[in-house]
């Protein structure tokens, strides 16, 4: 008889050491051929083909005005393209790579049982627009299977340079039948001017209907409505809508702290129920310039409400230290609750002036076995001699524990980064609002090489861990117990429960759980030896 038993995940200890980091390098995908800055934009999005692995849209700039590449999340094979519709009549050459600058993992809408995507297209002219019309900006949402476009939303509010599209979110609720909603900023909207102020690129944010393209919302610049001047505030310049909650948090990076002063401070904004009841957050460190609200994400249960109330990770590459000719970057990670309210800065481990740490920032599943979210930030300008100056542009990206807030890993962690490569322009990785996967996956852009002369761009893909590979029973050792699970497994007896623990038992990364990978676990406790190549083995 069958003995049915699910692998039982431990309680994880609190304190992370270097060898706990549950992540591992896995490949790299090159630039297809005759486009630039491959990978300027990223997104891990949920199993397309059915194979158990989440896919990646990857954007890059080409002759049409940008292109999105869907590639396979098991090994990298491209899947499909989606072009900038060339229907689109007004495109405006030096904003060529805004389109696709913002994607976003829409829940399906369709009833195709696949996600959707969501591509920003703010350069785009809304359809049947005139040529006098200006580029207001659109919202693509494509359907990834076949890479066609379900619906394009336009703003209810269009106006010239509106940049509708600039940033995009989506949502669901709770359940599955619940609203699945699409969050899209406008920071070049404006309203009526406030005499004496116009309050051009005041800013707006607009909620959807995502199963419906109907518009539910308006957001305008609090500080509009305050009858302060709101001119070049850029509200809804980044947009986060964590899934569950029926919250926004809408960005204002060009918010002043006064009228002669600490102008483009920034600020971020916390809506309710998706209405005009909001709270307002200012940066830890209020800095002249630093547009503090600039680019902004979700991060998957940084504080200790098991992932209840969202939070958010906020990039501020443009904020100096008390050096004020020194721009080295920052980033805040907060909430806004009163219980386990967390307000918390992050620095560079390795600063450098104007290289842009926190101009790219991401929410990752846990890597440290603390059952929290953590924080990926770029710093793609960062050279690889530190005390340098800014000559190779090669680029890293630093992930920190959220509880401790340390710092666990620099990558890439061997070998050197490609020079200009920029790496950690753009990070994506898997979070708690999308559905559960059964494999983890980060990726990393770095779209600064692939120019005459130079190699081709490269996306980096990484492969994240509830624990480490082939540690069946979750003891923090891998020995002859984890081979006796294996071989129980292989035969039938143990039944997995978990979908996350494929990537346990999976200890070759091939996508099937078979021999090899008893194999692989005989070469981890024993040592290597023929026949099993240790190449076998994903540490």
């Amino acid at each position: 008889m069958r003995r049915m038993c699910a692998l039982l995940v431990a309680a994880l200890p609190a304190v992370v050491s270097a060898q706990d980091v549950r992540l591992d390098f896995l490949y790299t995908i090159t630039s297809p051929p005759n486009v630039m800055h491959f990978g300027r934009s990223v997104l891990v999005i949920d199993d397309v083909n059915n194979d158990t692995f989440p896919e990646f849209a990857v954007a890059a700039s080409n002759a049409a005005g940008g292109i999105v590449f869907l590639f396979s999340g098991f090994d990298g094979a491209l899947l499909g393209s989606f072009e900038s519709p060339k229907e689109a009549p007004f495109i405006d050459a030096e904003l060529m790579d805004t389109f696709a600058r913002s994607m976003a993992m829409l829940p399906d809408v369709d009833g195709d049982g696949v996600p959707d995507l969501l591509i920003g297209a703010p350069h785009h002219a809304a359809p049947g627009a005139q040529p006098l019309d200006g580029l207001a900006g659109v919202v693509y949402v494509v359907n990834p299977a076949t890479m066609t476009v379900v619906r394009t939303l336009t703003s209810p509010s269009a106006i010239r340079d509106g940049l509708f599209g600039w940033a995009v979110d989506a949502f669901r609720g709770n359940q599955p039948t619940d609203l699945r909603g699409i969050m899209v900023g406008a920071p070049g909207e404006f309203g009526v001017p406030n005499h004496p102020f116009s309050n051009a690129f005041a800013g707006r944010a607009h909620l959807f209907n995502g199963a419906t393209g109907a518009h539910l919302h308006t957001y305008i610049n609090p500080t509009e409505l305050s009858g302060e001047e709101a001119t070049l505030g850029n509200f809804g310049h980044s947009v986060a809508t964590p899934s569950g909650t029926y919250e926004a948090y809408i960005g204002e990076p060009g918010a002043n702290f006064s009228t002669n002063t600490f102008v483009n401070t920034g600020r971020i904004y916390k809506y309710v129920g998706f209405n005009q009841t909001f709270f307002a957050a200012s940066p830890l460190r209020v800095v002249t310039n630093a547009r503090f609200g600039e680019n902004m994400v979700v991060v998957p249960n940084i504080n200790r409400d098991n992932g209840i109330l969202p939070d958010v990770l906020i990039g501020v590459p443009n904020s100096f230290p008390e050096d004020l000719s020194q721009s080295f970057g920052r980033a805040q990670a907060m909430n806004f609750e009163a219980f386990n309210r967390v307000n918390i800065e992050y620095v560079s481990p390795t600063p450098q002036t104007n290289s842009a740490f926190g101009a790219a920032v991401a929410g990752i599943l846990d890597i440290s076995g603390n059952s929290r979210g953590e924080l990926a930030i770029g710093q793609q300008r960062l050279g690889t001699d530190p005390e340098g100056e800014l000559t190779d542009l090669a680029g890293y990206v630093h992930l920190f524990d959220s509880n401790s807030n340390a710092l666990l890993v620099t990558l890439p962690r061997s070998g050197e980064p490609q020079i200009r490569g920029q790496f950690g322009a753009a990070i994506s990785g898997t979070r708690d609002v999308h559905a559960a996967f059964s494999r983890r996956r980060m990726i990393v852009g770095a779209p600064g090489t692939g120019f005459p002369g130079s190699p081709p761009a490269k996306l980096y893909v990484y492969k994240m861990r509830s624990r480490r590979t082939g540690d069946l029973n979750n003891d923090f050792q891998i020995n002859q117990t984890d081979i006796n699970l294996m071989e129980s497994f292989l035969a039938g007896n143990i039944q997995v429960t978990q979908p996350v623990i494929l990537d346990v038992l999976d200890v070759t990364n091939d996508g099937v759980i078979d021999s090899r990978d008893l194999d692989a676990l005989r070469i981890i406790v024993f040592g290597p030896g023929d026949p099993f190549p240790s190449a076998w083995v994903v540490q």
